[in-house]
């Protein structure tokens, strides 16, 4: 992984999702100890696999992100000490729930980042996520703390508009 994906700095957590991706059809496959390799729901197809591939790129810039503005973003953001060291968890966490249709929250705050590109209306990352929590938090009711608001359109915007 690191030699063919040497801009992903976590190479063993982008393993890990990969591999996860194959358990799950791994389960799948074992049920009911019955060999049909030509059942559709045996296989990995490249298309997920291409799924997964921009989900890791996606996380990575959202870690490259972090990596170079965490001083600003935990001062504008209010981010405690604790969950600066565990950054990670919480943009992991936020592109899961962000995937999760279910999930209501976050899907109105992703189809809110969606429908209004402000990259041409300001001129730092910071401006830019500020407007879109504060755009959020006028036109929607989310019960989502602060920290979780600022994750999950932090991986809004990579996910949207990198």
């Amino acid at each position: 992984m690191s030699r063919k994906f040497s801009h992903i700095a976590d190479s063993k957590a982008a393993i890990e999702v990969i591999l996860a991706l194959f358990r799950n059809v791994e389960t799948v496959y074992n049920q009911g100890q019955e060999i049909c390799l030509l059942d559709p729901t045996k296989r990995v197809e490249g298309e997920e696999v291409k799924k997964v591939m921009n989900i890791i790129d996606s996380q990575q810039k959202a870690f490259d992100y972090w990596r170079t503005s965490a001083q600003q973003f935990s001062i504008q953001f209010r981010i405690p000490v604790n969950i600066q060291k565990n950054h990670e968890a919480y943009i992991i966490n936020s592109f899961e729930l962000l995937k999760d249709m279910s999930n209501f929250d976050f899907q109105l705050i992703k189809n809110f980042v969606r429908n209004n590109d402000y990259t041409a209306q300001y001129y730092s990352l910071q401006d830019i996520l500020t407007a879109y929590i504060d755009g959020v938090r006028k036109s929607h009711s989310i019960n989502l703390t602060n920290v979780d608001m600022f994750f999950a359109v932090l991986c809004s915007y990579v996910e949207c508009y990198d």
